[in-house]
């Protein structure tokens, strides 16, 4: 019985599934140590800034229309649908540089404003 429990697709989905996150956990603790000496904290701190602020921004940008390109019996709209996806993201990431052009006199100015104009560049992206 364990043995046919195993070989199920299912059953494979999901080892690949949790292989695969222990995987990244596993190298993100042994890295760690590591990166702490490479690294000061005031840059893990930027990176931190930086990352929580990019994942509310990708959940918004793209209006998931992505999760919907599988979806379409017929390639021309999937094809359609992958388009709408790269417009709706190239008009947010344009917005968002225009959101940060008019709030650039509030930012304080530091040598790490670099980093926030980077952000709809890697919103766009993901």
């Amino acid at each position: 019985m364990r043995s046919r429990a195993i070989k199920s697709d299912f059953t494979k989905n999901i080892l690949k599934l949790v292989s695969g996150t222990f995987i990244a956990q596993l190298l993100t603790i042994l890295l760690a140590p590591i990166l702490t000496r490479l690294y000061a904290p005031e840059v893990f701190g930027l990176f931190t800034l930086i990352s929580s602020i990019f994942g509310v921004i990708a959940l918004i940008s793209g209006g998931r229309y992505e999760v919907a390109i599988l979806l379409p019996k017929k390639d021309e709209d999937a094809a359609n649908l992958l388009i709408l996806s790269l417009g709706v993201n190239t008009i947010f990431m344009l917005l968002f540089y225009l959101i940060l052009i008019c709030l650039l006199p509030i930012i304080s100015v530091s040598k790490d404003i670099f980093w926030i104009f980077t952000l709809p560049i890697l919103v766009n992206f993901f």
